[in-house]
């Protein structure tokens, strides 16, 4: 009965998370739950997207499983800042399954209109935009009608939701490139986003990033491990770090190694009181691929004068 879909869906949702802890060693954001819920939903409803009868369609546990299961091997789960440049990242369709990318983010707080029936008046205040370049076509995302709900979904511009969803049936097997844009101005400056994408084949390495450990006021150790080469040799792996929101092999880099297995390292010369952001990375041919972010905390300095310490109890 439908008494029941409420908890089963929480429930459900629990578990991928701890799948997707067990094999991350960290917790989705919320917006990326939820696009993943989205983008493996089974559809219903009389025609092909959204509606507004059945919402996205039926979650299916099982599907959302293996996407984190494949996570970096036929499916892309990434969670990204955008900060008012276009982000791109080109995937390449497996040409059998179709190609399906969800964005999803948790708009700031708006501030509501006065009360009236129904009101129409746009609530979001970040629109982000997401669009797929192939060789021969744009694609955009899926978006409903108000003004006649029974309607089929079409796809253009969507500056409504806070969720853009596109579906290509029949992808060739070849590039496709994924874009996010915006309109109007980013309150902030900046807008946390989730991208699942499915329906491809991952070149780059998959890599995991452990806990940082051994923190003190100016040095860390760094735990990683390459877990597929995709096809590809790892040629170079390591660690990224610095103190904004997933860094690249464009910030401070640390090489350890190469090939498949688990590394470390230690890292000095930090700087007290400081949060840092660290990547597990891996490159072979086709790309570099990075773990989730981590972040970490150096401690104070304290120093010793013989009879206190000089930092407070």
């Amino acid at each position: 009965g439908t008494s029941m879909s409420s908890p089963n869906v929480t429930g459900s949702l629990l578990l991928l998370q701890e799948h997707y802890y067990d094999l991350n060693s960290a917790w989705m954001k919320s917006a990326t739950l939820k696009a993943l819920a989205i983008q493996t939903a089974d559809e219903c409803g009389p025609d092909d997207g959204p509606d507004y009868m059945y919402g996205w369609g039926l979650l299916n546990a099982k599907t959302a499983a293996n996407v984190i299961t494949n996570r970096n091997v036929s499916a892309l789960i990434k969670e990204e800042n955008y900060s008012g440049t276009t982000y791109s990242v080109t995937v390449t369709a497996n040409g059998t399954d179709p190609l399906r990318a969800t964005l999803v983010w948790t708009d700031p707080a708006g501030t509501p209109p006065s009360y009236t029936l129904d009101n129409p008046a746009v609530m979001l205040i970040n629109d982000l935009d997401m669009t797929i370049t192939g060789a021969k076509s744009t694609y955009s995302p899926y978006k409903l009608d108000k003004s006649n709900p029974s309607n089929a979904a079409t796809t253009g511009d969507n500056d409504v939701d806070n969720v853009e969803q596109i579906h290509i049936a029949s992808p060739t097997a070849s590039v496709y490139t994924i874009s996010i844009t915006h309109e109007g101005s980013i309150s902030g400056g900046s807008q946390n986003f989730s991208l699942i994408v499915t329906g491809i084949d991952v070149s780059e390495p998959a890599v995991t990033t452990y806990e940082p450990a051994d923190i003190t006021s100016t040095s860390v150790t760094f735990s990683g491990e390459t877990t597929s080469e995709n096809g590809f040799s790892i040629t170079e792996r390591g660690f990224v770090y610095g103190t904004s929101l997933n860094p690249d092999i464009n910030d401070t880099k640390v090489v350890v190694g190469s090939g498949l297995g688990s590394f470390n390292t230690s890292v000095s010369s930090l700087s007290p009181n400081t949060t840092y952001h660290v990547r597990a990375y891996a490159t072979n041919s086709e790309g570099t691929g990075y773990g989730v972010d981590k972040d970490f905390t150096t401690t104070s300095t304290t120093t010793w004068d013989g009879s206190s310490w000089d930092g407070g109890a």
